[in-house]
């Protein structure tokens, strides 16, 4: 397995749906910003990669619940390929980060951590 830690900002509030099964599934997108140093010495912002990214069941729900378009996010997960048809029919390919773990950077923020009740074995 190919796992991944980016450190990035939420380009959008997370969007959470609900399966045919009843199983919670969150889609969002993680901004990465490169940063580098130019020609003077100082630090400056590089490329930017966006990166798709998915949480499903609890985990889906929290991102849902406690993260917002703009927050800074330390997220952790596989990276796999999503298959898709196009607009003109196309069989497509996107790849994705399938999150197994996701908070809030500290960096320049606080959080107040809540553990609900969810009747989850951890």
């Amino acid at each position: 397995m190919n796992h991944l830690t980016v450190v990035g900002n939420l380009v959008a509030d997370p969007e959470l749906r609900f399966t045919k099964t009843g199983k919670a599934v969150a889609n969002f997108t993680i901004a990465v910003n490169r940063r580098i140093r130019n020609a003077e010495g100082m630090w400056q912002d590089g490329d930017v990669m966006y990166l798709r990214s998915v949480a499903w069941n609890i985990s889906a729900q929290n991102v849902a619940e406690s993260l917002r378009k703009g927050d800074r996010v330390i997220a952790t997960g596989e990276m796999t390929v999503t298959e898709f048809e196009g607009k003109d029919g196309t069989k497509r390919t996107s790849p994705e980060l399938r999150v197994t773990e996701i908070g809030a950077s500290l960096w320049r923020a606080t959080v107040t951590v809540n553990r609900p009740n969810s009747g989850a074995d951890f």
